[in-house]
């Protein structure tokens, strides 16, 4: 198999995430007879950096796939992908060539693991659901379906004017009951007053899906304090608030909790350091509460559901100039996350391959 392909490569070995933003040209590092130290492009020397190379080239997948598959792989044998110093082309060749069969099956397993659960409609009829960042991309539609299957919800946002029209579309689809109440999470007060709003109204809560988010700019940190301060009470703290004023009423229907994470709570990249930090925030917070609630034998379930690049409005605004990767369905993913929390799955991931 020729290796001279050229490649973009965003990489997570296993002592933690590295990013390659350039051109890797193999045919010409070979010339040079050593793919490490000095001699290398890059500084590239470890063989799992060309494991994911080539499995990418083997199979024709998509990075992320390869990085998901390797990463699986490394936790099952972590013996056989040790990453070491690699002194020659031909000795990552041979290492490539050794473990090929390994890569086929931990792609396979890949998709079996994240392939998802079987969700039953009939169990969200009736159901209490509280919805945040209602108004518009993916928890409008996670309203959408839930109206389609007979829930009864309660939808808040920062915009009241679009939140009627999400209401009145949700009574269409036949959604047993649907209201709103608009609060800006960045109001220390209000996530509790939403959650409190939900309870009274719906006579408890069987479901919370913490989706908003607040907006931020896209570029380098400018030092901006005060603006990441803002940004951690929308994204991380309100979702905290909210559980916490939640999870008596969760904990009398044995309820779930459903908190919409993103890949970048999983791997840090440039250009959005404080939205980056908010997710590390909710996923070390949410994946710590999830043991602490199975330490006390709590009826509560959290599931933390991680999104790659979803096109919404949104999304697709703040990547436009800079990005042409691959953006997945929003409907798609809000079924996902509901699927998720009425599962009951501890973790899940949007797309599959998001998992590594």
């Amino acid at each position: 198999m020729p290796v001279s392909k050229w490649a973009i490569l965003v990489l997570l070995v296993p002592r933690g995430p590295r990013a390659i933003y350039r051109h890797y040209p193999l045919r010409d590092a070979e010339t040079k007879g050593r793919l490490g130290g000095g001699d290398c492009l890059l500084g590239l020397n470890d063989v799992s950096s060309f494991l994911v190379l080539y499995i990418t080239d083997l199979f024709e997948v998509e990075i992320l796939i390869a990085q998901s598959a390797f990463h699986l792989l490394y936790q099952l044998y972590p013996s056989c992908l040790c990453a070491i110093p690699c002194p020659s082309a031909h000795a990552v060749i041979r290492k490539m060539k050794a473990v090929t069969k390994l890569l086929i099956g931990a792609v396979a397993l890949v998709a079996f693991q994240w392939s998802g659960r079987t969700l039953d409609p009939g169990s969200l009829k009736g159901a209490r659901v509280l919805v945040t960042g209602a108004s518009a991309g993916i928890g409008e539609r996670i309203a959408y379906h839930l109206a389609g299957f007979g829930a009864q919800v309660v939808l808040t946002a920062r915009r009241e004017k679009v939140l009627q029209q999400v209401v009145d579309k949700c009574h269409g689809l036949g959604a047993q009951k649907a209201l709103y109440v608009a609060a800006d999470m960045a109001n220390h007060a209000d996530p509790e007053r939403v959650v409190k709003f939900a309870v009274d109204q719906l006579g408890g809560l069987d479901y919370l899906v913490l989706n908003h988010k607040g907006d931020m700019p896209f570029g380098m940190w400018d030092g901006d304090v005060e603006q990441t301060r803002w940004l951690m009470q929308v994204n991380f703290l309100s979702y905290v608030q909210m559980a916490k004023t939640a999870l008596p009423s969760l904990e009398q229907s044995k309820g779930s909790i459903m908190v919409v994470s993103s890949l970048y709570g999983k791997v840090c990249a440039p250009f959005l350091a404080p939205y980056v930090s908010t997710k590390f925030a909710l996923n070390g917070f949410f994946g710590t509460l999830q043991h602490e609630l199975a330490m006390q034998s709590s009826n509560v379930s959290v599931s933390v559901v991680t999104l790659g690049l979803i096109d919404t409005d949104s999304a697709m605004d703040m990547v436009k100039e800079v990005s042409n990767v691959h953006a997945w369905p929003a409907d798609e993913a809000a079924l996902h996350i509901i699927t998720s929390g009425a599962t009951r799955q501890a973790e899940s991931y949007y797309p599959w391959f998001c998992c590594f």
